[in-house]
């Protein structure tokens, strides 16, 4: 009897001692990559019994519900994350090791979403995808968001989802309403580290927005843009339209990259068949169901509010 009592005060004793580490735990440098995969499979057990939860009718009420919500358009296997991963920190340097040991940190500590799952899923993408310039900028900016005090989670989830996305997709920002894309590979990032500002540049390049099976696309443009504050600010632009007989051209325009719209003032606007000459005015597009169906965009409106236009119907 006093056997089984001693053995019942050591399971006692290990398990507060277990708790204890839990809530204390740290990642170490030595030991980072043994660390990273315990948890990253104690991620996969938790979104499994998710997906469980979820099929018998169940709303799951974890951290995990939320990670896994953030992280369902990773494609890839987990074998092949760890690996990647697992390689990608080999070639890093003790600094740069010791500086992913405190990113890690970080998010454990404040429990930021979406996880270990997102972190080796961005590391791989734009270690893999950009420059090593870009990586070293990134990396840096990251690591800036680790250590600001108060640092909105919601702005380190949406980092590490938007520019994985471009790593991966060539996606400048994605919603339930507005996808947006670039057809260019070529990026630059910069950190502004006195203004803790990080953009995103992109060169001369078609870049296009999908809502719903309807698109638009604005050629021969470039821009700039946050991927935290999600505003492309576009140097430069035309939109063809009309059997390539409308045109709009523009200097510079806005977007809220969540709406799949824009407008653009002080554009040109053609038209081979009605106009003789170019009209300067407002120019809008917008990707929607209704628009495509009801040819309501692109919609140009005229500075000059009298227009002699010819040959809209016959004899007018």
């Amino acid at each position: 009897m006093k056997i089984l009592q001693s053995f019942a005060l050591l399971a006692i004793v290990l398990l507060l001692s277990t708790n204890s580490l839990s809530a204390q735990f740290q990642f170490s440098d030595t030991i980072y990559m043994s660390q990273i995969k315990e948890l990253y499979a104690n991620e996969l057990r938790a979104y499994a019994d998710i997906r469980k939860q979820q099929a018998e009718g169940k709303t799951p009420s974890s951290l995990y519900a939320e990670d896994r919500a953030s992280n369902d358009d990773i494609k890839i296997p987990a074998d092949s994350l760890i690996m990647d991963f697992e390689l990608r920190y080999a070639t890093m340097s003790d600094e740069r090791r010791l500086q992913l040991v405190e990113i890690s940190n970080f998010m454990h500590k404040t429990h930021a979403k979406p996880g270990i799952q997102r972190l080796m899923y961005s590391v791989n993408g734009v270690a893999a995808n950009f420059s090593e310039g870009n990586f070293k900028v990134w990396f840096d900016y990251f690591l800036l968001l680790s250590k600001t005090k108060n640092v909105l989670l919601s702005d380190v989830d949406m980092f590490l989802k938007q520019t994985a996305g471009l790593a991966y997709r060539q996606q400048i920002y994605t919603s339930k309403v507005a996808n947006w894309y670039t057809k260019s590979k070529s990026v630059t990032f910069t950190f502004d580290k006195a203004a803790g500002v990080f953009q995103i540049s992109i060169p001369s390049t078609n870049i296009y927005c999908v809502n719903q099976g309807d698109t638009l696309e604005i050629q021969s443009t470039g821009g700039t843009y946050s991927p935290t504050e999600l505003k492309w600010k576009g140097n430069g632009g035309m939109v063809v339209w009309d059997k390539n007989m409308a045109s709009a051209k523009f200097k510079e325009y806005i977007v809220d990259l969540q709406t799949p719209e824009y407008t653009a003032k002080n554009a040109e606007f053609k038209h081979t068949k009605y106009l003789p000459a170019p009209v300067l005015g407002t120019f809008t597009d917008k990707a929607s169901p209704w628009a495509e169906k009801n040819d309501a965009y692109p919609d140009f409106l005229s500075q000059d509010k009298r227009l002699n236009i010819k040959g809209i119907s016959e004899n007018i």
